[in-house]
């Protein structure tokens, strides 16, 4: 599979809700032959992979916040679409997916793939300055619960 620095792996609309102080890639939209490839990668471990796309999208979810923080433009989460998302798969696998989610792209009367739900990708708690995947966070909360009432 040839990769160069100029291949285009995908693209994404994204905007931002200044009331739930959410980013939101409206939607991941990756050509058909390439997402064959990013999955096939997945097969073969491959070094482009949709796993390696996905871990891209979240380490870059985390930059934005940080950027826009640092500039004065509160950001607590990052959400991306479900809708027609070429990741919805591998993002149902990693992330928490929010129905009727809270984050809305205001004032915009077109269509949105986040409009039903969206997918979690990374927050920001103000208090303890603490940038975390809430899929991490939920799934250790819930080993404590489930010791607690095992004994």
């Amino acid at each position: 599979m040839p990769a160069g620095d100029t291949r285009i792996l995908g693209q994404a609309y994204i905007w931002y809700d200044p009331k739930t102080k959410t980013v939101c890639y409206d939607n991941i939209e990756i050509p058909t032959k390439v997402l064959h490839e990013l999955r096939s990668g997945d097969k073969t471990d491959g070094k482009i992979s949709s796993k390696a796309l996905i871990d891209a999208v979240e380490r870059s979810a985390e930059s934005i916040m940080r950027e826009m923080n640092k500039e004065g433009v509160k950001v607590e989460r990052v959400t991306t679409g479900e809708g027609y998302n070429d990741l919805k798969r591998e993002l149902s696998q990693k992330f928490v997916k929010e129905n009727n989610p809270i984050a809305e792209h205001r004032k915009y009367i077109g269509y949105s793939d986040a409009r039903k739900a969206q997918y979690i990708i990374k927050t920001y708690d103000e208090l303890t300055k603490e940038y975390g995947d809430i899929i991490k966070k939920s799934v250790t909360e819930a080993k404590k619960t489930f010791k607690k009432f095992v004994k």
